[in-house]
């Protein structure tokens, strides 16, 4: 993987390879193989594209809703809106919540993270083609911080050139991406919350 040499480009790639690979530890070594990259996207994909259509309004959509629509009213998105100015004022302050959540899973008892792989290992057994590695929990939590962190930059360049119309669809297409991924966060959070009680009370 030479790719992964790149600085700060390889870094990125190979945390979302190890987030595809559910952590595993080939991941250092191949990229995924296309079926886990489309199970563990296709999803995000399909969402950013349905909200990002909405919210820039192409006039393919607007033409859609005119000819069979003609009861319902699409509202107009606002040209007051700055897409940048909404990044900047979001997803700073959820960065570092993020990071501070981050840490969290360094306090994680050795028996959880023990037993989270002996599941694992037990699924590898049941299905010869799974993948995966305790090491998730890392990747499930420093994926999403690095979308946002990208996300961030691309707003603050949608605010130096405003009139870029494909700028301003890359910057909802990654608020959007931003907000699933925070939704990532939370979800992680609650399994690890719920594994980690039901543990003590053993």
């Amino acid at each position: 993987m030479a790719l992964t040499k790149i600085p700060v480009l390889g870094e990125s790639l190979r945390i979302l390879n190890s987030y595809t690979y559910d952590g595993d530890t080939e991941s250092d070594r191949h990229f995924a193989p296309w079926r886990f990259w489309i199970k563990k996207h296709w999803f995000s994909v399909l969402c950013v594209a349905a909200m990002t259509t909405i919210s820039t309004q192409p006039a393919c959509l607007i033409e859609l809703f005119a000819k069979y629509c003609a009861a319902l009213t699409l509202p107009a998105v606002s040209q007051t809106t700055s897409v940048g100015a909404l990044i900047l004022s979001i997803f700073p302050n959820l960065l570092g919540f993020g990071i501070g959540v981050y840490a969290l899973i360094f306090s994680l008892s050795a028996n959880f993270i023990k037993l989270l792989q002996q599941q694992i290992q037990k699924q590898k057994v049941v299905d010869a083609q799974s993948r995966g590695h305790a090491l998730l929990l890392n990747a499930d939590m420093a994926y999403p911080l690095l979308v946002i962190a990208i996300t961030i930059g691309i707003g603050v360049v949608q605010q130096v050139y405003p009139n870029t119309k494909w700028l301003v669809s890359l910057s909802w297409m990654a608020l959007w991406y931003s907000l699933l991924m925070a939704f990532e966060i939370l979800f992680a959070l609650y399994g690890l919350g719920e594994r980690e009680i039901l543990n003590k009370l053993k």
